[in-house]
């Protein structure tokens, strides 16, 4: 029996370590209804109220949801709890993209290429200017490099401790969301002709998903699986590169996060019997 019991926990091991599980939970912003929608097992509810225009999503390490709403009368910075209780973290200007660095500080970009930091009660400080007319996607690594998508100049650049920014990355027509995976590549939406990008840390630039309608955001989980919202809903792709669909859906989706691990914060594994294995749960701020 315990030799049964043994295999069963071993099979439900593995299944996690797989990639995601039953109970993963994606949040995804449809800009023309101005709606975010909560996205779990394939079905979806609008989630958060009030909200005008949000575009960029980052959840944090305690499962807080920060939406970038870019204008009209709730323009700024929201915080969004699991609850769906929903208030202002920061006034903001033009908000559009949103990324956490590993100490918890919140970083924007916004109209006209400001890139902006957030302390953890929503002070704010200018960290840098592309000065581009239209905002593009952020990433940040682990060791707390940013990386911006220049939508007007078509580039991916880095962004310094004291503010210079440099070319890491051009040529790639208008970039629009960007997400880095653990080991340091870089996956960027090409809206306009469909397609997703990875860029190796050497700046190597390869198709990572092409076919696509219109994807905009970008979201990783700890699995380094890819989330894509396409005009059709939200795409996953794998690291092995197997691609499904895992919701659908009509939104305009410039903002995705999809939470780290499954939600809420256990595993059922189920054997042929009653067996039920409960793992706590490791979340992260994106």
């Amino acid at each position: 029996m315990r030799s049964i019991i043994a295999l069963r926990l071993l099979l439900g091991m593995a299944a996690i370590s797989a990639g995601p599980a039953f109970g993963q939970v994606s949040y995804v912003t449809s800009y023309n209804t101005d709606q975010i929608f909560r996205v779990e097992n394939g079905s979806s509810a609008s989630f958060g109220t009030g909200l005008t225009a949000p575009t960029g999503l980052a959840l944090d390490a305690s499962g807080n949801l920060y939406v970038a709403d870019y204008a009209g009368s709730s323009e700024g910075i929201w915080k969004v709890t699991p609850d769906g209780t929903t208030s202002l973290f920061s006034v903001a200007s033009r908000p559009f993209a949103l990324a956490f660095d590993s100490l918890g500080n919140l970083y924007s970009t916004s109209q006209g290429g400001r890139i902006y930091k957030y302390s953890t009660t929503g002070s704010s400080t200018l960290v840098a200017s592309t000065r581009q007319n239209i905002a593009g996607g952020i990433a940040i690594d682990s060791a707390d490099n940013i990386y911006i998508a220049n939508y007007s100049a078509g580039s991916i650049q880095t962004v310094s401790s004291n503010g210079t920014i440099s070319d890491f990355v051009t040529g790639l027509g208008n970039p629009v969301d960007l997400v880095i995976s653990s080991n340091g590549n870089l996956f960027v939406s090409l809206t306009s002709i469909g397609t997703v990008l990875k860029i190796t840390p050497g700046g190597v630039v390869t198709t990572e998903v092409s076919g696509l309608s219109q994807p905009q955001g970008l979201d990783i989980d700890a699995f380094n699986n890819i989330y894509v919202s396409d005009s059709s809903g939200i795409i996953k792709r794998s690291p092995e590169g197997a691609s499904s669909q895992i919701w659908s859906g009509s939104v305009n989706g410039l903002g995705l996060a999809v939470s780290a691990v499954p939600e809420p914060s256990t595993y059922a594994l189920f054997g042929l019997g009653a067996l039920v294995l409960v793992i706590a749960a490791r979340r992260r701020a994106f």
